[in-house]
This record gives structure tokens, sequence and C-alpha cells, in this order.
């Protein structure tokens, strides 16, 4: 008896080898199309996006107060500046004449890779205008997102710029 043992084929330990080598590979090709998928840069969601929904009716009734005001805003993303980038906003009223006295804040990121938002606090410049230091790292589309705040006035803005690629380093 123990001499048939010896002579049994051992060709079913390769089997189980295979199938444990066939089913490894598959799960870690399975967790590392995983990482890629959640390891997107170009993939963003918007923050709050079912609350925002939920309050679809205050975006709507900001947009009829920022009609009423009649307020405007020119933002420019400035990569060539010498002191570094500058996120630069001229806030005018319906006459054209600076809005002077507000706290002005944006919210602004790359198209191209929009979980990558910065956001600054603008200081008043003698001209009118309002400017920070701002983060920009590569060049093309972006999204600039401004609210104005002046005592009880809240005016918002959302603006496509094109920044371009001038002492940029494109990530």
């Amino acid at each position: 008896m123990s001499n048939e043992r010896d002579r049994a084929p051992k060709g079913g330990r390769a089997w189980i080898a295979g199938v444990v080598l066939i089913l490894g590979t598959t799960v870690a090709a399975n967790f590392y199309v995983m990482h890629l998928a959640s390891d997107d840069p170009s993939f963003a969601i918007e923050p709050d996006y079912y609350d925002r929904a939920l309050r679809w009716d205050d975006e709507l009734a900001q947009r009829e107060r920022n009609a009423q005001l009649g307020w405007r805003a020119s933002p420019a993303l400035d990569a060539a500046a010498a002191q570094g980038t500058t996120v630069q906003v001229r806030l005018a009223d319906a006459a054209g004449v600076p809005v002077r006295d507000a706290t002005v804040r944006v919210s602004a990121f790359p198209i191209a890779r929009s979980a990558q938002v910065a956001e600054a606090t603008l200081s008043p410049r003698a001209d009118g205008a309002y400017a920070a230091p701002f983060p920009v790292q590569r060049s093309g589309a972006w999204e600039v997102r401004i609210e104005a705040v002046r005592g009880g006035d809240r005016f918002t803005s959302v603006h496509r710029l094109d920044v371009p690629a001038a002492g940029v380093q494109a990530r």
C-alpha cells in the first residue's frame, strides 16, 4: 500500500498551484485597476453637490440679487507677474465705478485637474482692484469663482479663464 502512494502522479499539485497563481494574479490586477480608478487627478466631485441641489432656489435668488446689484467682476490670473503668480479681480458697479471696501474671496481650479482647488482672500489695491498671490501650477483653462461682500450686499460670479504657459510649471 505505501508503495502505491509513492507511485501516485504528482500532477495534482501543479494544477492547484496553477489555479492559485491565476486567482492571485486576478486579485492583484483588480487592486491595481481600483488604484488607477481612484487616483485620477483629472476626476473631481463638486463638494456638497447634494446640499447645493437642495438649495437651488437660493442659487437662483443669488443670481437675481447679482443682477439687482449690477456689479461686474473681471478676474485675471497673471502667471507672468514679477513676484510670482497673482489673482486679480476688478469689481465695478453698474456705472463702471470700482466697488471699494468689499471682502473678495476667490476659489479657482484648472479644468484639467479640477480636484486641485486653490482659494484666496484678496486685498484691495490703490487702483480699485483686489489681488493676492495665487498658486497657479498649470496653464490652460481655469474656472474662477468669486464672492464679494460689502455690508449687507453679497455678489457672486463664475468665470472661465485661459492661463498662458509663461512661468507656469505644468504637472
